[in-house]
C-alpha cells in the first residue's frame, strides 16, 4: 500500500484491517472485537463503520450484538459450532433463552429458521399493558409496561437502560442503534424469547 502522507495510527489500523480482512479467517467474535476496536480507534459509529468496512448497516449490527453475549456461547462461536445468522438472533434472547436454546443448536435439533420462530413466538398469557408518559423540561420518555407499574420497576427499567446506554457508548454505538437493538431485544422478550 502506498500512502502520500504518513496515516495517524487509527487510519494505519483501518487500512490494515480492510487489506487483511478478505484473507483472514475471522470468526464473528473476532471480527465483533475488530469492529469495535475500528469504532473506539476512529470514534465513529455502527453506521459510519457499516459504510467504512462496505457492509450493510445489519450485518455490521449482529456482528457487533455477539458481544452482548455470555462466554460460553461465544466460545461456540470461535470453535464455528454457531454461525453468525443464529448468534445474532440468541443475542435478541433473554440469557435464560439463549442458554435454553443453545443446546439444541449445536446438537443440530433446532437450525436457524426454528430458531427464528422461537423469537417470534407470542406468548400465550400476555398482561394487559399501561402507557406511561414522562415529561422533563429537555424530553419526554412514553413508556409501555405492565398494567401496575410502580415507581421501582420505573426505576428498574431506568437502570437496565442507563446500563445498555453505557455498553453503547463503550462499543461507539449510536444511539439508532441502540435503539433497534433494544426494540429487537423487546420484541424478542415480548414474544415469548423461547
Amino acid at each position: 500500500m502506498v500512502m502520500d502522507h504518513k496515516p495517524d495510527p487509527a487510519e494505519l489500523y483501518l487500512h490494515q484491517f480492510l487489506a487483511n480482512a478478505h484473507r483472514l479467517d475471522l470468526n464473528p467474535v473476532e471480527l465483533c472485537n475488530a469492529y469495535t476496536e475500528l469504532m473506539q480507534r476512529l470514534q465513529i459509529n455502527a453506521t459510519e463503520l457499516a459504510q467504512t468496512v462496505s457492509k450493510s448497516k445489519t450485518y455490521v449490527s449482529n456482528v457487533l450484538s455477539i458481544d452482548s453475549l455470555p462466554d460460553i456461547i461465544k466460545q461456540l462461536i470461535r470453535e464455528r459450532k454457531i454461525g453468525l445468522a443464529k448468534a445474532a438472533l440468541l443475542a435478541r434472547m433473554t440469557l435464560e433463552d439463549q442458554l435454553r436454546s443453545v443446546e439444541s443448536l449445536v446438537s443440530g435439533q433446532l437450525d436457524r429458521e426454528q430458531l427464528e420462530s422461537k423469537t417470534r413466538k407470542r406468548k400465550s398469557s400476555d398482561k394487559p399493558l399501561r402507557r406511561v408518559t414522562l415529561e422533563t423540561p429537555t424530553a419526554t420518555m412514553n413508556m409501555v409496561g405492565k398494567a401496575k407499574m410502580t415507581i421501582d420497576d420505573l426505576l428498574e427499567v431506568l437502570q437496565t437502560l442507563v446500563r445498555e446506554c453505557r455498553r453503547a457508548r463503550s462499543q461507539s454505538l449510536d444511539l439508532a442503534t441502540l435503539s433497534s437493538i433494544l426494540r429487537d431485544r423487546s420484541k424478542s422478550n415480548a414474544n415469548g424469547g423461547a
